[in-house]
């Protein structure tokens, strides 16, 4: 899946249909893009038109007079969504800048448009990751395991690459239509992301009608440093089938994993709410 391919904005919730669209006709969004880049001062803008227009001779003094000429170029489309992408994302794009600041420069670190373009040009499935992280931190946990034996690289490595064999297994245990979309590993995590079809139904809409199938998530995340699996999945059928399915294909056993509460002498579970940072 390729940057420029509608299905890559898709995933990412950007309508870059809609900004293509418009971006054609003359409207809203070019204008938009226009006066943002006018907002910045001269450093930032020239860095802006830098992505938008690669290997350009334009100085940064004549951005103005050149901006019919930049708008026109495909990665100013591209920019404008972008744009559209950070909004309710930006202290997970904090946090990753801030644990790859070797990557960033000062001013990327101080401007996180900035570090989403050099993250969409260098890697463009870092967004995909980004925005598992945001919708992993918006979900509570629904159940987690303790398991053993120690998990190693390899074998997480060999898991990821079987993610096929994995959705196949599901759709066994139950029925539907489940789709695989990203991992992020980062430190001792592993999340995983998959999506289960809820169901296929025709909207009315304008110009013509669409066919629509709607989808929850089903979350994992293996944590090796601590030996958990926490798992959100709010159908308690498809959770216990998850847990069997990854404990089978990583060797492992799992239990029930309960913190002690040893000032009440009691065993509770752990939060519901497990937010992760990277």
């Amino acid at each position: 899946m390729t940057h420029t391919s509608v299905n890559y904005w898709n995933t990412l919730l950007v309508n870059i249909e809609k900004i293509k669209e418009e971006w054609e006709q003359g409207k809203n969004y070019s204008n938009r893009l226009k006066l943002f880049l006018i907002g910045n001062d001269p450093d930032k803008k020239k860095k802006y038109v830098d992505f938008i227009f690669p290997s350009n001779n334009i100085q940064k003094e004549n951005i103005d007079n050149n901006y019919e000429t930049i708008l026109k170029k495909p990665n100013a489309v591209y920019l404008q969504g972008l744009r559209e992408f950070l909004v309710g994302k930006n202290y997970v794009v904090e946090e990753y800048v801030a644990n790859n600041s070797a990557s960033f420069t000062n001013t990327e670190k101080k401007n996180l448009l900035l570090a989403l373009t050099k993250m969409f040009s260098s890697d463009s499935d870092l967004l995909i990751q980004i925005l598992l992280m945001k919708i992993w931190n918006s979900k509570s946990v629904d159940e987690v395991f303790l398991y053993t034996p120690v998990i190693s690289d390899e074998k997480i490595n060999q898991f990821i690459e079987s993610m096929d064999k994995v959705v196949a297994a599901i759709k066994r245990k139950n029925k539907g239509k489940y789709e695989y979309k990203g991992v992020n590993a980062f430190k001792n995590n592993h999340v995983f992301w998959f999506e289960k079809q809820s169901s296929d139904k025709m909207l009315r809409a304008f110009s013509k009608n669409i066919r629509f199938k709607p989808s929850y998530d089903i979350l994992f995340n293996i944590n090796t440093k601590d030996h958990l699996i926490e798992i959100k999945c709010s159908n308690k059928s498809l959770l216990d089938n998850l847990a069997s399915i990854i404990a089978r294909n990583l060797s492992i056993n799992l239990v029930y994993y309960y913190k002690d509460n040893e000032a009440h002498g009691s065993v509770e579970k752990v939060p519901e709410f497990s937010r992760l940072c990277y």
